[in-house]
């Protein structure tokens, strides 16, 4: 499995993992983050599974995300059905 965290999902994890060897409170954690205290409890029980995955962003790609050969895929169909690059099958619209 390969993870890719963005800086903002390191910094997060840093800041996580000093608040549990006590060298920071959640409530100090939670202003260097700009989070709750009560967001920086759940983080830190999603932490405590060492599912380090678990702490990126959710914010990214939801389930309406489709992998790149998907993509191509459809794209593909799309320009055998319609005789055309895609881009170049309608006009724009005015």
């Amino acid at each position: 499995m390969s993870w890719v965290f963005r800086e903002r999902d390191m910094e997060r994890l840093y800041v996580l993992c000093q608040v549990k060897e006590r060298k920071l409170t959640q409530v100090e954690a939670g202003r260097q983050l700009k989070l709750s205290e009560r967001q920086i409890i759940r983080l830190l029980k999603r932490l405590g599974s060492n599912d380090y995955s678990s702490l990126k962003s959710r914010h990214r790609g939801g389930n309406r995300a489709f992998n790149d050969d998907f993509k191509q895929r459809v794209l593909e169909i799309v320009k055998e059905k319609y005789h055309g690059p895609v881009e170049t099958s309608h006009p724009p619209s005015k």
